[in-house]
């Protein structure tokens, strides 16, 4: 009986440390084990694959999280029929952002800062990558849509009131502009213009003096326009120039040649159209921007809806 008292505490203790290890055991598999509420092999995570619930929450969710492939999607204004053979990508034109003039016939060429912040808010919200010249024409020479959404933003002239407004709205929106600036008639100082590529913008020529080039033929003439301004602003900036914007929209096939001649790769002038192919290169068209949204929103579709105030 003595021994049978002793081993009864012996066989508690033995009965308790087994049931706590096998607890253990069981705790650590659970924890372990893959949980069929995660991802395995056979899910699908990529963004690309996005339910139409989840698009149509994008109204009032974070647009960061638009799927890369978006070209499609989306759009206010139905969309203009494509032309066989283009790529579509929109060119916007800008001049002036600052407060609209009482005259209305300067009115055209003014963009309030307050519309170009609600524009480039509009874009940044449809998940819009806007491109370098130089990526524009890879995209162009592939001779196929971007899969993302894509928009190439143009300011002319090189007027001062570009960088102290519309470079500020750009960098809040992450977002990049090509400044066509006259290398040597420009309203932005050196200093300006290099602070601004610094901070991913774009400088490109448009021209020495801002002449128009429609009937100029001399050669002297055309590199002085051409080929000096690129330099000049190549020095001045560190970067390589890819484009070149014809003063007042005018050029001919002596300016074009010149061009292509000179290592430009791509030429804009003025127009309505958001559809190119690589063989129109040197006379790109771009669509004007006013003070209204609405015309900003149908250029993106690819049909004008003009603004009437």
């Amino acid at each position: 009986m003595k021994y049978k008292r002793r081993l009864r505490p012996a066989f508690l203790y033995f009965f308790i440390t087994v049931a706590v290890s096998f607890t253990l055991a069981l705790l650590f598999v659970g924890l372990t084990r893959p949980s069929s509420s995660l991802p395995t092999d056979n899910t699908n995570t990529d963004n690309y694959e996005v339910s139409g619930n989840v698009l149509g929450s994008y109204e009032q969710a974070d647009y960061s999280f638009y799927p890369i492939n978006n070209f499609d999607l989306d759009y206010e204004i139905e969309r203009k029929a494509q032309p066989a053979g283009t790529v579509r990508i929109p060119i916007l034109t800008y001049h002036q952002i600052a407060q609209l003039p009482s005259n209305p016939r300067s009115r055209d060429y003014y963009v309030s800062p307050e519309m170009l912040d609600q524009q480039m808010a509009y874009l940044s919200d449809k998940g819009y990558k806007t491109l370098t010249p130089k990526e524009f024409y890879d995209i162009l020479a592939s001779g196929k849509n971007p899969e993302q959404k894509s928009i190439w933003l143009t300011f002319d002239d090189g007027n001062y009131n570009n960088y102290q407004n519309a470079f500020p709205i750009l960098k809040k929106y992450k977002m990049t502009g090509t400044f066509y600036v006259p290398s040597h008639r420009s309203g932005i100082k050196a200093s300006q213009l290099k602070e601004m590529t610094d901070a991913g913008m774009v400088i490109d020529p448009h021209g020495k003096t801002h002449m128009l080039l429609r009937n100029v033929t001399n050669s002297d003439d055309l590199y002085q326009e051409l080929v000096v301004s690129k330099g000049s602003i190549q020095s001045m900036t560190g970067k390589t120039v890819y484009s070149f914007c014809y003063p007042g929209c005018e050029y001919n096939g002596s300016v074009t040649s010149t061009l292509a001649n000179n290592g430009y790769l791509l030429g804009v002038t003025c127009g309505r159209s958001i559809d190119h192919k690589l063989n129109r290169r040197f006379s790109l068209e771009r669509v004007h921007v006013y003070n209204d949204m609405q015309h900003f929103k149908s250029i993106l579709s690819g049909v004008l809806y003009y603004p009437t105030y």
